[in-house]
């Protein structure tokens, strides 16, 4: 199967909480929300971590795609192994021949 166009989105969470880190980690963490929430009070951690890859895994992959027959195929990838995750996007990835959107 060849895919011509592909759509994906990345949902992640915190991969642990904040305390798990050492206390400099803390420390760097915290400052860094202090400052992002004198301009969004309601900033925290969890949206914090969310979106820093290193403190972030991967829960899901959904995508969508057209293969050779113009058929739209919808895909999705959960769970709490991101490896298993990845590898599986991976081998759906491998086959891709198009434009990236």
């Amino acid at each position: 199967m060849k895919i011509d166009h592909l759509a994906f989105d990345i949902e992640t969470v915190p991969s642990k909480e904040l305390s798990d880190y050492s206390t400099l980690v803390q420390e760097k963490v915290k400052d860094k929300l202090e400052r992002i929430q004198e301009r969004n009070p309601d900033y925290d951690y969890n949206q914090f971590a969310s979106i820093h890859g290193d403190f972030s895994k991967i829960i899901c992959i959904s995508m969508g795609y057209t293969i050779k027959n113009g058929n739209i195929k919808l895909k999705s990838f959960y769970g709490e192994d991101e490896r298993k995750i990845l590898t599986q996007f991976n081998e759906i990835i491998e086959t891709f021949n198009g434009v990236y959107i």
